[in-house]
């Protein structure tokens, strides 16, 4: 994998753990303040694929 790619793969996977806490915090604030089903599930997946994207990363 080239650098490049590398870099793209594990800055789109940060945004998405970024997105899925910004989810969360949203429904944490909400009138409910619960996070919809599934929510941890997500932000679990996501934190995967940063931590793969940052091992390809460290091995270019």
């Amino acid at each position: 994998m080239r650098l490049v790619d590398a870099l793209r793969a594990s800055r789109e996977a940060l945004n998405d753990i970024q997105g899925q806490l910004d989810a969360l915090l949203s429904a944490v604030r909400s009138p409910a303040g619960r996070p919809e089903t599934g929510a941890a599930d997500r932000l679990r997946r996501a934190t995967k694929r940063a931590g793969a994207a940052m091992n390809r990363l460290a091995e270019v």
